[in-house]
């Protein structure tokens, strides 16, 4: 079996039938399978997943679930069904857009067989049309990224990878309780070996108020990446240490600049505190003489951005 696409379903009625469509869609020449979790929705997510289930028997198989496993449970146990070669991980409330991805992919794995996964750009768009869609590319295009990449930021779109299966034995205990799975899973394989990039784009990835984790709230979602650096801080033995405290430390940086422009000077203070935690307070001072300025002296902070712009602009003028 050279390919397998793990889709995993819950709760989602209104966009499962159009994720299924986008796999079943796939030009390949090789054997494949779609492997689905449906993790006991309370909707009619079931019923449609079995729908296609009779009409495909030859390609989906549908896991049996006598109870609800949770989003780590559910994922595991549907990647050790998996009986391909490579993996391909789709969320039912997103979806592919191009019909060669699992080809295209697969071809760039079996041409480098030291790296561990695959990714694409992807068309990020807003259920509801509130916001105009915008293609989501990696900070740079080329073909290779490592791990201290990934450690900067989750870049990888989760709809758009290729994983290859059995670089990573078995999911560490510390998997089961994070809130980013996904972020975790490129960090895994990315310790292993190096993750590719191909600049296309081959899925869509659907943001709306059922998201896991698109409907958060920014200190939550702060949270989330804190607790993933914290794991994986302790994964690879502190190796990364001061590299992934100054990031939590700007992720909090963030929050509280965040809160003192919306005029909540008490969470930029708390906020800030969390910044200077996360790293000496001697390697943070101009984090904290940014913050200062803005939760007091916002005119002085103001004036000196202007400025800032004006510099940026006089120097774009010359090149």
């Amino acid at each position: 079996m050279k390919v397998s696409v793990l889709v995993l379903a819950y709760n989602h009625e209104r966009f499962v039938a159009q994720t299924l469509d986008s796999v079943l869609m796939q030009q390949v020449g090789f054997d494949w399978e779609v492997v689905v979790g449906e993790d006991c929705s309370m909707d009619g997510t079931a019923a449609i997943v079995r729908r296609y289930a009779d009409r495909h028997p030859d390609r989906i198989r549908v896991l049996p679930r006598e109870r609800n496993l949770g989003m780590h449970r559910n994922f595991a146990d549907a990647w050790a069904a998996c009986r391909g070669q490579y993996v391909a991980i789709l969320e039912a409330d997103d979806y592919w857009t191009s019909p060669t991805k699992l080809s295209r992919q697969a071809e760039f794995l079996d041409a480098r067989p030291d790296y561990t996964e695959c990714f694409t750009d992807v068309e990020v768009f807003h259920e509801d049309g509130s916001r105009p869609r915008r293609r989501l590319r990696p900070p740079a295009e080329r073909d290779t990224w490592r791990l201290l990449d990934v450690l900067e930021w989750n870049f990888v779109p989760q709809c758009s990878v290729m994983f290859r299966r059995g670089v990573v034995a078995e999911w560490p205990a510390w998997f089961y309780g994070i809130p980013l799975p996904d972020w975790s899973l490129h960090l895994l394989h990315a310790e292993r070996g190096p993750i590719g990039y191909i600049p296309e784009v081959t899925a869509a990835y659907r943001l709306h108020p059922g998201g896991i984790h698109s409907g958060q709230s920014e200190i939550a979602k702060t949270e989330a990446v804190a607790a993933v650096y914290r794991a994986i801080n302790a994964h690879l033995g502190f190796t990364y240490d001061r590299a992934i405290r100054t990031r939590i430390a700007r992720n909090w940086f963030g929050v509280a600049v965040a809160c003192a422009e919306r005029g909540d000077r008490e969470g930029a203070r708390r906020y800030g505190w969390r910044c200077l935690a996360a790293r000496p307070l001697t390697r943070l001072w101009p984090y904290r003489l940014r913050l200062l300025l803005r939760l007091y002296a916002p005119a002085v902070w103001r004036l000196a951005q202007r400025g800032r712009q004006r510099a940026g602009a006089s120097e774009a003028a010359r090149a």
